[in-house]
């Protein structure tokens, strides 16, 4: 809803390693939602957010009901 998250991963050498910034309206995590492959990835909050989080079961109730968000 609000804020910034950046998606990375730890460097042995470097530290955090930025791939991605999602900002505003974004999506994080339905890859690995749809996939079930669990995520390798960090994520890291840049500044106060606010954000929803959708339970697994939930979710699939909603792709079922709305196909659309799905293309």
């Amino acid at each position: 809803m609000s804020g910034s998250v950046n998606i990375g991963f730890n460097h042995p050498k470097e530290g955090f390693v930025k791939v991605k910034k999602f900002n505003k309206n974004s999506y994080i995590g339905a890859y690995n939602m749809l996939s079930g492959v669990k995520t390798q990835f960090k994520y890291e909050s840049q500044e106060k957010t606010v954000c929803y989080s959708l339970e697994k079961n939930f979710f699939f109730d909603v792709m079922e009901k709305y196909p659309g968000i799905l293309a």
